[in-house]
């Protein structure tokens, strides 16, 4: 078996126990829903000089429910970016999704710290138009397209009875990407005016640090 079979093999098991482990609790345990508000710094590297690190990134809202003592899910978006000019059009954005399970939950039976093991995915789109501006300029666009698969382990702790600090680290396990160009520069060939790229990597050796407060009601 190879050692990313391995990996994968060891965070399903550990997340079988975890949901096994709290089932009993979580049946009994009240719902609850919150907001949060997240910051966040990208951490990316490679063999390469393409090293990549991006420190507290704009805030992202977030919405969360589930069980008060037990697990829960959570949807965000980050990096909502809209730009209208005569000269560009750009969108771009990033929808966050993850299902978190609670472990150990004996060594807090106050349960004000709380600590998680969870799995998300993210899908971001970027969609870029140049339109042509002068009789002398062609227009041009281009597209990107990822999916990430992740797992992140999470800590919490209450603040009060209904604000709490979310502290969690996102790291990848899958990525996948597809880049896409079109332009209708009459120079080229009708086949180069149409480029499409796409690559996959298996832990691809980047993390996110997300820091954020919870409001819940």
């Amino acid at each position: 078996m190879s050692l990313q079979r391995k990996y994968v093999v060891i965070i399903g098991m550990l997340m079988v126990f975890s949901c096994a482990y709290s089932q009993q609790q979580e049946d009994v345990s009240p719902t609850f829903r919150a907001v949060k508000m997240f910051t966040h710094s990208d951490f990316k590297f490679s063999k390469n000089s393409s090293n990549f690190i991006s420190l507290l990134r704009t805030f992202s809202p977030t919405i969360t429910w589930g069980k008060e003592f037990g697990n829960f899910h959570e949807i965000g978006v980050q990096d909502i970016n809209i730009q209208l000019s005569d000269y560009r059009k750009n969108y771009r954005g990033a929808i966050d999704y993850s299902y978190n399970v609670r472990i150990t939950k004996g060594l807090n039976p106050d349960k004000k710290l709380k600590f998680y093991a969870g799995v998300g995915t993210q899908f971001s789109l970027q969609h870029d138009r140049n339109p042509a501006y002068s009789s002398n300029s062609f227009s041009n666009k281009s597209g990107v397209q990822s999916f990430r698969l992740q797992f992140i382990p999470r800590v919490t702790f209450q603040l009060s009875k209904n604000i709490l600090l979310d502290v969690h680290i996102p790291y990848g396990l899958y990525s996948a990407s597809r880049f896409s160009y079109t332009t209708e520069n009459p120079s080229l060939s009708t086949d180069d005016r149409k480029k499409v790229f796409s690559n996959s990597t298996t832990f691809p050796n980047e993390f996110t640090v997300r820091v954020g407060v919870a409001i819940k009601f």
